[in-house]
């Protein structure tokens, strides 16, 4: 039989256990780690208010991938690529019809957002451009891929625009500033004495030169290889021409 000292210690220590487990699970009893954030990399970059440049998200360079096959993609407004796969196959969407050498006031409408050089005026002349043709639509890749300009459904395809295009490329929702946009063509397109540069909502776009002018033909020409997987973008294609003579050949948006 216990005395009465150790029945006094063991009602103490019924006490205690009593209060103890009523009290689990009440607020601040217990302090849980959670788990240690992701690292940056591996998160979808946010989207900024500004629409600027480093809002784009993006993802690892897609690498080098020869397409076994080219799948036609019937036009649409919104796109979804398939991942890449062993099978090699590519997707491309025709995007522009060819336009056979001839005036280039046959073409009617402008580009009232660019400033280019002119032509038909010469020297260094500025004009909104004449289109050749222009498209939007919104994009979402499965996997890491390349995104070309193609003159066919092939990775050597060569396309041909006189004078150049503009290019912007932008997540889905954000506002499409001039810095997610660029150009690309013939030097005589642009407004400078140093040939860098056209005019893009009222803002300078630098103009990647791919000739220093005439009728250019060149290789596929790689829009981005790095766009974040599984994420929405807009794509803002425009062909334009300087005036005088325009010269188009078909040109396909190619996912390699």
């Amino acid at each position: 039989m216990l005395n009465f000292s150790a029945q006094r210690k063991l009602l103490i220590l019924s006490l205690f256990l009593i209060t103890f487990f009523q009290n689990c699970g009440q607020p601040g009893d217990i302090s849980v780690s959670q788990p240690a954030s992701a690292p940056l990399s591996n998160l979808q970059n946010p989207i900024g208010p500004s629409g600027t440049s480093s809002d784009l998200p993006r993802g690892e360079p897609a690498g080098d991938f020869t397409c076994q096959s080219v799948v036609l993609l019937s036009s649409s407004s919104n796109l979804s690529i398939p991942a890449r796969s062993g099978n090699g196959i590519c997707y491309a969407v025709k995007l522009f019809d060819a336009i056979e050498q001839s005036p280039s006031n046959l073409s009617l409408n402008f580009d009232r957002e660019v400033v280019s050089r002119d032509h038909e005026a010469g020297s260094f002349a500025t004009r909104n451009p004449y289109v050749l043709g222009s498209t939007l639509f919104n994009l979402k890749l499965e996997g890491p891929r390349n995104v070309k300009l193609s003159g066919g459904l092939s990775s050597s395809a060569s396309i041909l625009i006189d004078n150049f295009v503009v290019v912007g490329i932008y997540p889905l929702g954000a506002q499409p500033t001039t810095d997610f946009y660029k150009s690309y063509g013939t030097k005589d397109s642009t407004i400078d004495s140093a040939q860098t540069y056209i005019e893009f909502r009222k803002n300078q776009i630098t103009l990647y030169p791919f000739a220093s002018g005439g009728t250019a033909t060149v290789v596929p020409l790689e829009l981005v290889n790095d766009l974040q997987v599984n994420t929405d973008y807009t794509i803002d294609i425009r062909a334009l021409d300087c005036g005088k003579v325009r010269k188009l050949s078909e040109v396909y948006a190619l996912f390699q």
